[in-house]
């Protein structure tokens, strides 16, 4: 993962954040398949205001090639405590916590390799209200999943993807 910070609006206050992901890099011990997978951030990110998928390079499928017109990116953002907490099995466990926000971005299928590039009029942006006294304007994970048109998991191969996060 690479993660870089990009820019300063300081007309708005914020700034922006990318995170450059290639999927080989997952944890493959945890998540096998690159069709559903965690990217733990390095560092939390507070008083997140924006999030949006900017860039991506992904393969078609070998299965069902003349059936499948797009693949739906779902990301859900989440935080972590970091704290073990026992539940009732016994293992010990992060306390991981889904904020309520997703991003779904439709991406074309029309070749071998495809290739998706965020633009201005078409952007899917997640924008989050700073208002609410939670913790949900804070985020230490990325829950990324490929799905078909019925929400089954899409047969991903490895891919690239590239996130824009404003705070």
């Amino acid at each position: 993962m690479s993660e870089q910070l990009t820019t300063t609006d300081n007309t708005n206050k914020t700034q922006s954040y990318q995170i450059c992901f290639d999927s080989r890099d997952r944890d493959t011990d945890h998540y096998r398949n690159p069709n559903s997978y965690v990217i733990n951030l390095s560092s939390p990110i507070e008083c997140v205001c924006t999030f949006k998928l900017i860039h991506a390079i992904y393969p078609r499928s070998k299965k069902n090639v003349d059936d499948d017109l797009y693949v739906k990116l779902r990301v859900k953002l989440g935080y972590d405590d970091g704290s073990n907490i026992t539940p009732f099995n016994g293992r010990h466990s992060n306390r991981q916590e889904y904020l309520g926000y997703s991003l779904v971005e439709y991406l074309p299928l029309s070749n071998y390799i495809n290739e998706f590039r965020s633009h201005d009029l078409t952007m899917n942006l997640i924008e989050i209200n700073r208002n609410q006294e939670r913790k949900k304007d804070k985020i230490t994970y990325l829950h990324i999943s490929f799905l078909t048109y019925d929400n089954n998991f899409y047969d991903m191969r490895d891919h690239f993807l590239k996130f824009q996060i404003s705070f």
